[in-house]
């Protein structure tokens, strides 16, 4: 009988964390291993929840000595059992409660060397490990560009809470300031949650689309646009660049963080950025990048005018080498050394 892993994290289906959980449950299902999920918190109705994962929950703790926590580091898990922590954080400091959390841990998992290197100058003292995050092949995979009239660029991102990271706002100046309003044949739509705030944006030429997609909707959406830009100051992994990167579509992003694992020139258009203090919800959390107007703005108009690139099949191979079965076996080993699968 194959050994159980328990899984301990947020169940919502919108917040990155919870999509990170849903992946290392499938990929671990993948791999023939029996999965259980109790959750940190949970939230029904809102977006999708694959069926696995239904599933898989439980409501209380399991016979299993160890648990796996997925989640950012501020949950302190409870009770006797030896922990894995598999975390991760966007900008240069961790906050004080963040390194105690995670040194009561018998291993702390994450995606990047950006974080490894972080963690361990913030005073983190357990044995790390370095598991790339993965996505799921079968539906972010390259597809071909759809002839219109339009060339559609894509945003994702919270306007409002943790929304000063993504800067969306930033995204929508620059995109008014690339294209005046004379130029028709140009688009931007932005992918944020039902209940952020309307932006101040008065321009018929950007969308603002407030709905909880699965997967599969993603996807499309993806292939329907042209080129995906972020201003994000900074990323734990970058999600949307790499689902955006394997569908074959030009990425414009801030090259600082976790997104260096895969991304640079070659499969990219990073930006130019500067650092500064990591603000309002992310205070106190040392610096972070932001990009700069000149930068974004060149940058759209670059892609804009050469849509025809070889980069993007560049990005499409490195984005898919980078999938839930990678993920999943070297997870799988990492535990295993550490005596969780021994």
């Amino acid at each position: 009988m194959q050994p159980r892993c328990v899984l301990r994290g947020a169940v919502n289906g919108y917040t990155s964390y919870s999509l990170h959980l849903f992946n290392i449950a499938q990929g671990f299902v993948d791999r023939g291993k029996d999965v259980a999920i109790y959750p940190v918190s949970m939230e029904m109705g809102k977006a999708p929840i694959p069926k696995l994962i239904q599933e898989s929950l439980v409501r209380k703790h399991q016979p299993e000595d160890w648990e796996m926590v997925v989640h950012c580091p501020t949950h302190s898990p409870a009770g006797s059992k030896r922990i894995v922590y598999n975390t991760m954080w966007e900008s240069t400091k961790l906050h004080k409660e963040g390194v105690l959390i995670l040194n009561t841990a018998e291993l702390v998992i994450v995606p990047s060397t950006f974080n490894q290197t972080l963690f361990n100058a913030q005073g983190v003292k357990r044995p790390m490990a370095k598991v790339p995050l993965g996505i799921d092949t079968s539906i972010y995979h390259y597809r071909p560009v759809e002839r219109k009239d339009e060339f559609v660029f894509s945003a994702a991102g919270r306007t409002f809470a943790g929304g000063c990271r993504k800067r969306i706002p930033m995204v929508v100046d620059a995109f008014i300031k690339a294209f005046p309003s004379d130029v028709k044949d140009v688009r931007l739509e932005i992918k944020c949650f039902p209940d952020d705030p309307d932006l101040e944006i008065g321009d018929d030429r950007i969308t603002l689309i407030r709905e909880f997609w699965s997967k599969q909707q993603l996807a499309d959406w993806y292939a329907h646009t042209d080129a995906y830009v972020s201003a994000s100051a900074g990323e734990g992994w970058g999600l949307h660049q790499h689902e955006m990167m394997a569908t074959g579509r030009a990425v414009i992003s801030v090259p600082f963080g976790g997104i260096t694992e895969f991304y640079d020139e070659s499969v990219g258009y990073p930006l130019d950025y500067y650092l500064e203090p990591a603000g309002e919800v992310y205070g106190n959390g040392g610096l972070w990048a932001v990009p700069t107007m000149d930068s974004l703005v060149d940058r759209m108009r670059e892609v804009f005018n050469n849509r025809k690139s070889e980069r993007v099949l560049r990005a499409s191979e490195r984005a898919m080498s980078l999938d839930l079965a990678h993920s999943a076996k070297v997870l799988d080993e990492t535990l295993t050394q550490a005596g969780v699968f021994g």
